[in-house]
């Protein structure tokens, strides 16, 4: 049975946020979507902070006012293209919509997937490429982990951190970068705590405060242990709670330091 027989083609490019010109740095903000149907778009309308504290030098007032002229002008175009032409002329008016322009927004390159329901579509898409729902908090911690891999790589001691389980045979945790020798166990564990939410941060953070006080009750794991954590969240409540994590690894004796400082990263991993 050909699964694709009830689908319907989409066609779609993915909207940016492109203030600089000079630098070519964008910010996914929204998809614009063609389908047997019509037209569709979805815009980022309630994270805003991501995109202003990226662009921190830049007006956040100038990226609101983009974003509510484009609104009302993809609306205008949506209506005009869902009651009057043909799918030659929609294509068209798709087409002429999302061709290169050097302005604050623009289209990427037009994208295409075969769907059965394109309302559904619009929210899978926009879900991927804006709201990144494929960036879990695993996925994140395992950037960190590669970021930290590079570090050791590029120092030549990539070779003395191997992936292992620490524990005894009541309880054991794995941790990425693990080095063993007759002086001790030396390990680094990169640890996200840039949630959206305070509850997040402190359940994880707490966690990880529970599992390396159990390790070293059970005298598996001593001192020798570095955290490297991601930047503090934007979100104010978040923010408090991820201080507040800090201050109990500092009180408990947890080494830590921010993912990317190769030089504290180096001077731990080299003693």
């Amino acid at each position: 049975m050909n699964r694709n027989v009830n689908k319907q083609l989409c066609r779609y490019a993915i909207i940016r946020f492109t203030p600089f010109v000079e630098t070519e740095e964008f910010a996914n903000i929204g998809v614009f979507m063609q389908s047997p149907k019509g037209l569709q778009f979805k815009l980022e309308l309630r994270k805003q902070a991501r995109i202003t504290h990226f662009f921190d030098d830049l007006n956040p007032d100038v990226f609101r006012q983009a974003l509510r002229e484009l609104k009302q002008e993809l609306e205008r175009i949506c209506e005009l293209g869902n009651y009057g032409p043909g799918t030659k002329q929609l294509e068209a008016l798709f087409n002429e919509v999302v061709r290169p322009r050097e302005t604050l927004l623009n289209f990427s390159d037009v994208k295409a997937g075969l769907y059965l329901d394109p309302v559904k579509a619009l929210d899978d898409v926009f879900s991927h490429f804006v709201r990144r729902n494929f960036v879990t908090p695993e996925y994140k911690e395992q950037a960190m982990e590669k970021s930290v891999r590079g570090i050791l790589k590029e120092a030549d001691l990539n070779g003395l951190y191997k992936r292992k389980e620490l524990g005894d045979s009541l309880y054991k945790m794995t941790f990425p970068f693990v080095k063993q020798a007759e002086s001790g166990t030396r390990a680094i564990k990169p640890l996200h705590l840039a949630y959206e939410k305070a509850t997040d941060v402190i359940n994880h953070g707490g966690q990880w405060l529970f599992k390396i006080n159990e390790l070293r009750n059970r005298n598996v794991l001593g001192e020798n242990l570095l955290l490297t954590l991601d930047s503090e969240p934007a979100n104010h409540d978040a923010k408090d709670a991820y201080h507040d994590i800090k201050r109990r690894f500092q009180r408990d004796c947890i080494a830590h330091t921010e993912n990317s400082n190769r030089n504290e990263i180096l001077t731990f991993a080299r003693s």
